[in-house]
């Protein structure tokens, strides 16, 4: 079947050691079962260190050090897994991440998830949100049983991107369109303060959102756009109509 992305998802390339906030620092990292298969196969040079760096005694993943750093990041910032033995040989989590697949009745799409500092950069700088792209074949037979949600998104983007209306008033449109309960000010403060955060700098910038808060000009498309991501993340997880209805 056919693999669809938003437009900008073409510009997302890893950024490496110039990533301020490294997916190879702080998270836990699972290996799975077709890549530890072949770690446990492989010969080179790089074996020993590649063999000390798990932990199997469970379920498999690399041994964090002390700050809380992939076994195999280098002092400047790169993967010796890669240097060393190459690509093919990343674990499913560090090969797919930040992306993410929904399927959908023409086949699967794929995006990227704002975990990343590049993937948002690019989301929340990037207008073309709402056009999609082929991309290669994937695995798979699509399923034309599933709730075709690409129409009831390009609803809501088009009232999203009406610059005619300020973005309280688009926020309005969508949530009396589509029955969405407006949180109040209190419950916006509980969830932003549930998150979990990269930086805890953020965390007071988050605690003024709420339906509420006044929006700066400046900050509309922004918002926007982050909003636009969401929808295309998880409208598609939707399977009953009258839930978009």
């Amino acid at each position: 079947m056919k693999l669809y992305a938003p437009e900008y998802y073409k510009d997302f390339v890893c950024i490496a050691d110039k990533c301020k906030h490294s997916c190879c620092i702080g998270w836990e990292i699972d290996i799975d079962s077709d890549t530890m298969a072949k770690y446990r196969q492989y010969k080179g040079n790089y074996a020993k260190e590649l063999a000390e760096s798990i932990d199997d005694s469970a379920e498999p993943c690399f041994k964090l050090d002390k700050n809380e750093r992939c076994p195999h990041l280098d002092e400047r910032g790169l993967c010796r897994l890669i240097l060393n033995v190459g690509e093919d040989y990343l674990c499913h989590i560090c090969r797919e991440h930040p992306r993410f697949y929904n399927d959908t009745p023409q086949g699967r799409e794929v995006g990227l998830g704002i975990a990343c500092e590049e993937a948002c950069r690019i989301i929340l700088n990037s207008d073309e949100y709402a056009e999609t792209l082929p991309l290669e074949d994937c695995d798979g037979e699509a399923d034309e049983e599933l709730l075709d949600t690409d129409a009831y998104r390009k609803m809501i983007y088009s009232v999203l991107s009406d610059n005619c209306l300020t973005y309280p008033e688009r926020l309005d449109l969508i949530a009396e369109r589509y029955g969405i309960v407006k949180h109040s000010d209190e419950e916006c403060r509980l969830i932003t303060d549930s998150l979990e955060y990269l930086d805890e700098a953020h965390r007071p910038l988050f605690a003024k959102y709420s339906w509420s808060a006044e929006v700066n000009k400046e900050n509309e498309k922004y918002l926007e756009r982050a909003l636009a991501y969401f929808v295309y993340r998880h409208c598609a997880e939707h399977r009953e109509e009258s839930e978009l209805c």
